[in-house]
């Protein structure tokens, strides 16, 4: 298993395909029993089933969210006999409570409890409403028919504008021409502007990073503009290819990065969605270099296999004609970032190590980050970047280099 290869890209990005039918199975086993309370979502299913017949990121969205509404009911139902006692929550309500607090709903939800202290009739009340929105977002991104926007919830992860009006944008209506990749803007009038960028730089991806570029049309297939300048880019496990990148204040080559980050979310997900690759520790004992911050296990091992794609990008523009193109500063961040993520990305190791031996990494987890390691062990440039880096960035390095050595005594465990 080589996780750079093409071919094993591919493999995993198959895997979807699998866990979405499994997830389909067990989903329709529920619906199309008797004794459930979601009659009304399944017969909307059932009146266009063969459009959830095969995997889109769409529909993996759509049918883990109706996963999600049949759990969190099943949960809620555990708890409906509970005297409520707003000063000590069971387990069971405490779990209701997170899922409800961390949802789009979490404002109501509050207020409901507000009003009155049992969780389970707040849930109950919401679970409605949540099932109303899933019918909607059906007909809108999937059936693509007219929907009752009083049910609807707007998320502008899939690319939903919420003024005055909703307005629904879907991939299919969207592509960029001469790429496999749609766009939504939640800008009407900084759409061709933002385009035109996002066009320009996948220009680049595929003339100077070609291996960059095939891993990013491999695993990304929509980029949705983000509306909050304050925030650089993100994606979900559950919406596999949809990257929400800010376009709106980010230069060139920080907008390059941020399309390779995600992409290598998208492709990390793929490992996580088909395994158990780590086991999920609230412990904040991890030292995180790009957080610089103690993390769970998760905080760095996702950092690691998410950031390295970076590194590989820097790499590959840097040995290629792009250094004719660029500017000057343009080519001192590429040298600057590369040095940065090799110097993060090295500082792990131990730490993944101690984990691996605590047996909080599984073998499969462990080889994966571990040809991350084996590869950026190969780097016997770094003197050499760095002499070519201006006095600024030079002394970034080298302060970064002994902020990294301070940490990592400072949280050094007993391996």
């Amino acid at each position: 298993m080589d996780i750079s290869s093409h071919n094993q890209q591919v493999t995993m990005k198959n895997t979807l395909n699998t866990v979405y039918a499994d997830v389909m199975r067990d989903v329709f086993d529920y619906l199309d029993s008797k004794d459930h309370p979601f009659n009304l979502i399944h017969d909307t299913a059932k009146s266009d089933f063969e459009l959830l017949l095969s995997f889109t990121p769409i529909n993996f969205y759509w049918v883990h969210e109706v996963h999600n509404l049949i759990s969190l009911n099943e949960l809620n139902h555990e708890i409906k006999s509970i005297t409520p006692d707003p000063e000590c929550m069971t387990d069971e309500e405490e779990m209701v409570f997170d899922e409800w607090a961390g949802s789009v709903y979490s404002e109501e939800f509050l207020e409901l409890i507000n009003d009155d202290p049992s969780i389970y009739q707040a849930s109950h009340k919401l679970i409605k409403k949540y099932e109303l929105n899933l019918v909607e977002k059906f007909n809108a991104h999937i059936a693509r028919k007219n929907i009752n926007l009083e049910n609807y919830i707007a998320d502008s992860d899939l690319g939903d504008i919420d003024n005055e009006l909703v307005l629904i944008q879907n991939p299919q209506d969207n592509q960029l021409e001469g790429y496999p990749i749609s766009f939504l803007c939640h800008n009407p009038n900084e759409k061709e502007k933002m385009k035109t960028n996002l066009l320009k730089s996948l220009d680049t991806l595929k003339r100077y990073a070609p291996k960059s570029f095939q891993s990013f049309t491999t695993f990304t297939n929509t980029v949705v503009s983000h509306p909050h300048d304050h925030i650089v880019s993100y994606s979900s496990q559950y919406l596999p290819g949809h990257s929400i990148i800010n376009l709106t204040n980010r230069d060139f080559i920080d907008q390059l990065d941020d399309l390779i980050h995600e992409n290598g979310h998208h492709y990390l997900n793929t490992y996580l969605i088909a395994d158990d690759l780590i086991t999920e520790e609230a412990e904040l004992i991890y030292y995180s270099p790009w957080r610089k911050e103690l993390r769970p296990l998760r905080g760095i091992y996702h950092g690691i296999l998410t950031f390295y794609w970076g590194f590989k990008l820097f790499q590959e523009l840097i040995n290629s004609d792009f250094k004719k193109v660029a500017t000057t500063d343009q080519l001192d961040k590429i040298h600057t970032r590369l040095l940065e993520e090799y110097l993060m990305i090295s500082t792990c190791k131990d730490d993944i190590t101690y984990a691996y031996k605590a047996q909080l990494i599984s073998q499969n987890g462990f080889e994966i980050v571990s040809q991350v390691f084996r590869d950026i062990e190969t780097f016997e440039n770094f003197d050499t970047t760095l002499k070519q880096l201006n006095k600024e960035s030079r002394m970034k390095i080298q302060r970064l280099t002994f902020e990294l050595i301070q940490k990592k005594e400072k949280y050094k465990k007993l391996i």
